[in-house]
């Protein structure tokens, strides 16, 4: 199977966003960006991003269990179980990224089970992008929005942990910076030289070796 990825919605997603289809367009551009760029610099591991419009393809309502569950994990659940038994393309692609809008502010902002690109059944990861609409994300993560998030996802799909983040030194007059895959609650594992100031568009050397190490290892991708 090629390295294709899709980036698609959930109608909850489509209803509370007045541009949906273009912060679709965003969040592919961002990821497509970040992996051919530290992923794939000289081209070994490439991989072919697509977005879906709401009027192609949008996760309904009726596929979630309980219109009242906040647990992002469950709809996360639900909306990969949804596309693989109801979207003939589910097969076509290695990752899937799905956006969403439905949880608290504060809540969890996604989840993807780890190395499961390429599996039979679990190749869906969840963003919840309403935090990034109400202008209340997290401060570290303000300038990558929604669409780190999802590039963050992403490479839990290909193996990163993240401990396989890093941070580097902001120098006297800018904040600290940290990789992609970083989050607070985890120690750095790869290069620790500065503190989770500010989420930034690059993965660490550790991540890169993770998804590139599963693409290896994986029959059913074939890099692009």
């Amino acid at each position: 199977m090629s390295n294709y990825i899709a980036i698609l919605g959930t109608q909850a997603f489509h209803d509370q966003w007045s541009s949906s289809d273009s912060k679709l367009v965003d969040i592919r551009e961002w990821c497509e960006d970040v992996w051919a760029n530290e992923i794939s610099p000289n081209g070994n591991y490439g991989a072919s991003f697509a977005d879906w419009s709401e009027g192609a393809i949008a996760v309904p309502d009726s596929a979630f269990e309980d219109d009242n569950i906040d647990d992002l994990s469950i709809r996360r659940d639900n909306a990969n179980d949804w596309l693989r038994d109801y979207w003939q393309y589910y097969d076509n692609y290695v990752a899937i990224i799905v956006i969403d809008d439905w949880g608290q502010d504060d809540d969890k902002l996604g989840i993807a089970l780890n190395s499961q690109a390429g599996s039979c059944c679990n190749r869906a990861a969840i963003v919840d992008a309403r935090a990034d609409r109400n202008g209340n994300l997290p401060s570290n993560l303000e300038n990558v929005g929604s669409e780190g998030i999802a590039a963050h996802e992403l490479v839990h799909l290909y193996g990163a942990q993240h401990t396989d983040g890093s941070t580097q030194d902001g120098g006297w007059f800018n904040p600290d910076e940290a990789s992609i895959i970083a989050v607070p609650s985890d120690p750095i594992g790869c290069a620790d030289n500065g503190s989770l100031d500010e989420i930034i568009s690059w993965y660490s050397d550790c991540t890169v070796n993770e998804v590139q190490d599963h693409i290896d290892s994986e029959d059913s991708i074939e890099p692009l």
